[in-house]
């Protein structure tokens, strides 16, 4: 559905030529689907904690679901030296108490997670903002154990950290310089224990210019490009490299500083999972929270196996041929379960003595299109052949063929092609 989106979910089963899209009629029915996306349940309502309990967890609704999908993300996958700390939002609009609003996000209303990003975009850590009671995150003091428990378990190991200035000061900064990791960022001139001297000279400077402070671990640096910033870092010094562009008017080279080419390199990352998680997403709307999310952990889910296939194998495949390939196996592992459900039956009139001696299981497979079919004579050649779909190592052809599946398959073919997924030579083996 987040590849082929339709406005009404009613239109995925519609059997209207301009509409028709037979995959989703043969894979469910419209009814059961609705059926199950509306008791759609990841908890015990019976457990669930007064609403006046201060101890209550506000992810009560899907916290199971919750911890294993974001444990595994952890589990699966080693970040890279380069690693980036920002927020991204889950649009909803829909009454919830820690709803949030961000008018620098293109999601502005909705749930706020933070987020721990590898520069291939991959989403390492996932954590779910659920309100000010639970989290005293805002002032200074609370913003560095968020990002020093957002990289639990990536420390002591030499990677370099980038965030942006609702994060950055020096406090933090030095407490993951002890922990190894260096750290560089965009910083609020008048953050705590920030030097007065960067701000109060910031209007004297020119464009390109720049004033750097050492430290003894720490580099401030104001810089004036369109707007005057300043940036904070533990792992740079004052040099200036190429950008590799020229300016329009002088025909120069542009330079600016190794801190800004480096930020502007690395600090993309959660804008990179949150553009391939928004690509294929589930549009479908919820007025509950937690259908929301859980949509939205499926789609990220789906990203990061994306990320994770192209580092394993080193193949080189598109977002969405791995999207299709995902759900073509998902599909086919579904079918294949499928025939082992006891099939509901229907309560009617017993059948006559002469319809009871009948094989009850013989009409089993009357709506099924998939039979041995004789390939159809063209004006060349009255009794044509083609390459068996199962049998091609060997380079065997056959006069016979699937009209649904439009492949030529021999009649002992028939069963290891639509019962097996491995069915190339199964049934010599």
């Amino acid at each position: 559905m987040g590849v082929l989106g339709k406005p009404a979910i009613y239109l995925y089963w519609s059997t209207r030529s301009i509409l028709q899209t037979p995959i989703f009629g043969k894979s469910i029915t419209r009814d059961r689907f609705k059926d199950i996306l509306r008791y759609l349940h990841f908890c015990n309502n019976d457990a669930r904690p007064a609403r006046d309990d201060n101890n209550r967890d506000p992810l009560f609704k899907i916290r199971k679901y919750y911890a294993k999908v974001t444990a595994a993300f952890q589990r699966v996958f080693t970040p890279g030296e380069f690693v980036s700390v920002d927020e991204g939002m889950i649009r909803f609009f829909g009454r919830l108490s820690f709803k949030t609003y961000n008018p620098q996000k293109p999601a502005k209303y909705g749930m706020k997670a933070y987020k721990v990003c590898d520069q291939s975009g991959y989403t390492w850590k996932f954590q779910l903002y659920t309100g000010k009671s639970n989290y005293r995150w805002r002032n200074h003091r609370g913003l560095v154990a968020l990002v020093m428990s957002m990289l639990t378990g990536l420390l002591h190991q030499g990677r370099k950290v980038f965030m942006d200035n609702f994060y950055t000061s020096p406090t933090l900064f030095l407490a993951l310089f002890r922990c190894s990791t260096n750290a560089c960022g965009t910083v609020r001139a008048n953050r705590r224990n920030m030097p007065n001297e960067l701000n109060k000279n910031s209007a004297k400077l020119r464009v390109g210019e720049s004033l750097f402070m050492k430290g003894k671990e720490l580099l401030g640096m104001i810089w004036r490009d369109k707007r005057v910033f300043a940036m904070l870092s533990t792992m740079h010094d004052n040099q200036f490299a190429d950008t590799g562009k020229q300016d329009r008017r002088t025909g120069e080279n542009i330079r600016k500083p190794k801190m800004v080419i480096d930020y502007n390199k690395h600090m993309g990352s959660v804008d990179v999972s949150d553009f391939l998680t928004g690509r294929y997403a589930d549009l479908r709307r919820s007025l509950k929270w937690y259908k929301k999310l859980v949509f939205h952990l499926s789609d990220l889910a789906m990203t990061n196996a994306y990320i994770v296939f192209k580092s394993v194998t080193g193949k080189s495949c598109t977002h969405i041929d791995f999207v299709l390939d995902v759900i073509e196996q998902l599909l086919a592992e579904g079918q294949m379960q499928a025939t082992d459900r006891p099939k509901p039956t229907s309560r009617g009139k017993k059948s006559s003595p002469v319809l009871r001696r009948d094989n009850p299981t013989r009409l089993e497979y009357a709506t099924s299109d998939h039979w041995p079919t004789e390939i159809p004579s063209t004006d060349k050649k009255q009794s044509p052949t083609r390459l068996c779909e199962v049998c091609k190592p060997a380079r065997k052809e056959t006069r016979y063929f699937c009209p649904p599946c439009e492949v030529a398959l021999h009649p002992t073919c028939f069963r290891p092609y639509h019962t097996l997924l491995h069915y190339s030579n199964s049934h010599e083996e």
